[in-house]
């Protein structure tokens, strides 16, 4: 079935104050052009105090019940982007989506995320035509857990994101662990969750944490990690990398919290983690990109995430990493 969305014009009017509005004060603290586009299925709309926010389907195709680093469903992104652009104007975010048709692993997750940011932010709020669908999904959260990896992966062939995560972790200890404070760094931790019966909740399968590690004060540091060349790879500055990091953090938090259940490791790393994971102090985010998106790179989202009621420590961290040496720098 073909697109059946398209924006109102009032819509796309709205849109266009709000970017002219951003390109104003993003202009005025960089030197680079930089494109700012929203979503073509994600309406947001500005209205006294409020920043709505409403996922669109795509016909048959729902962002909400899809990949949630697509700038279509990243409504962390948006809501914390613009909030940090706009303090003044936007006192309250509300979301709201169309339910898909069929539900997915993908939704599921979804669900989670818009459950959890409730929580981390008094200013976020969803539609209350969604409220008895938060209660019912919060109310049958329980039971579940965590799945494991069977192997660890091997390094891709073709220059990536995976192969640059596989390098990172491999010939950078020690500049890590200088970094961070680490005791150890490891790479592809799987944030596949499952029910009380085994069944995938969330979507498995690639679904993990790049790179993550232990510090020396007993937090978990978790890696949200982008990889932009340029020229070989397609360029992946998404506004989505806010919402992959704090779904992470999240499952990570409530597995150290006992909410979500550890899994029965498999493999020595995972193993080593989950054996003391309830004894761990917390959860930190970490953002290891060597270019954002223009919404993000001047620090302005990085101060709302951690104005967060969970408390959750998040920074941004900008590195160099040479195919040729394999080597990693941090700016």
């Amino acid at each position: 079935m073909g697109i059946t969305y398209r924006k109102s014009d009032d819509q796309r009017e709205s849109e266009k104050i709000l970017i002219d509005q951003l390109r104003g004060s993003h202009l005025a603290l960089s030197n680079k052009k930089r494109t700012i586009k929203f979503s073509d299925y994600t309406d947001i709309r500005l209205d006294a105090d409020c920043l709505f926010i409403h996922i669109a389907s795509k016909g048959d195709s729902n962002p909400a019940n899809k990949i949630m680093q697509d700038d279509g469903a990243a409504f962390e992104g948006w809501a914390i982007c613009l909030k940090g652009w706009f303090p003044d104007q936007i006192k309250r975010v509300c979301l709201s989506w169309e339910i898909p048709s069929k539900i997915s692993g993908h939704y599921n997750r979804f669900l989670y995320r818009v459950w959890k940011f409730s929580q981390m932010f008094e200013w976020f709020e969803y539609n209350r035509n969604h409220i008895n669908e938060l209660k019912s999904f919060a109310g049958s959260f329980t039971g579940m857990i965590n799945n494991c990896g069977t192997e660890t992966p091997a390094r891709k062939e073709a220059l990536c994101e995976e192969q640059v995560e596989y390098d990172l972790c491999k010939h950078n200890q020690e500049e890590f662990t200088q970094k961070f404070s680490l005791t150890q760094l490891n790479h592809h931790l799987p944030v596949g969750i499952k029910d009380s019966n085994g069944l995938s909740f969330f979507t498995g399968g690639n679904s993990a944490i790049d790179l993550w590690g232990i510090d020396i004060d007993g937090h978990l540091r978790v890696f949200e990690l982008k990889y932009i060349d340029g020229i070989k790879t397609k360029k992946n500055i998404k506004i989505g990398i806010i919402s992959e990091l704090l779904l992470y953090v999240n499952i990570m938090r409530d597995i150290v919290l006992g909410k979500i259940g550890a899994p029965n490791a498999k493999l020595i790393e995972e193993k080593d983690l989950y054996s003391r994971i309830t004894d761990l102090k917390g959860v930190k985010g970490i953002f290891l990109t060597n270019e954002l998106h223009p919404l993000i790179e001047h620090g302005k989202a990085l101060e709302i995430i951690n104005t967060n009621l969970f408390n959750i420590p998040f920074e941004a961290v900008n590195y160099n990493w040479s195919p040729t040496t394999l080597k990693i720098k941090f700016d």
